[in-house]
C-alpha cells in the first residue's frame, strides 16, 4: 500500500477485516486486510479533512476543505 499524499484520517471496521482512510488529495479508500488490496471508493478535487465510520458500519461520513459533509454508503 503506497500513497502519494498524506493520510489525514484512518479507521477500521468492528471486525477488523478492513481499514478505511482518507487522503489530502481527496480520496476515500478501503484496504482489505484479508486480501491486501486497496479499493478507491471515492475521489474528489477538494482535500478531505476528516472522516468517521458510522456505528451502523454501513456509512463513512467525511468532511472536505470547503466545509461540506458527505456520506458514503458502503452497501452500494
Amino acid at each position: 500500500m503506497e500513497e502519494k499524499s498524506n493520510v489525514v484520517s484512518l479507521g477500521f471496521d468492528i471486525q477488523s477485516q478492513w481499514i478505511y482512510y482518507t487522503t489530502e488529495c481527496g480520496s476515500l479508500n478501503i484496504f482489505d486486510l484479508r486480501d491486501g488490496k486497496v479499493n478507491n471508493l471515492y475521489k474528489q478535487k477538494n482535500d478531505i479533512n476528516c472522516s468517521i465510520l458510522n456505528p451502523n458500519q454501513d456509512e463513512i461520513i467525511f468532511g472536505d476543505s470547503d466545509g461540506y459533509i458527505k456520506v458514503f454508503d458502503l452497501r452500494k
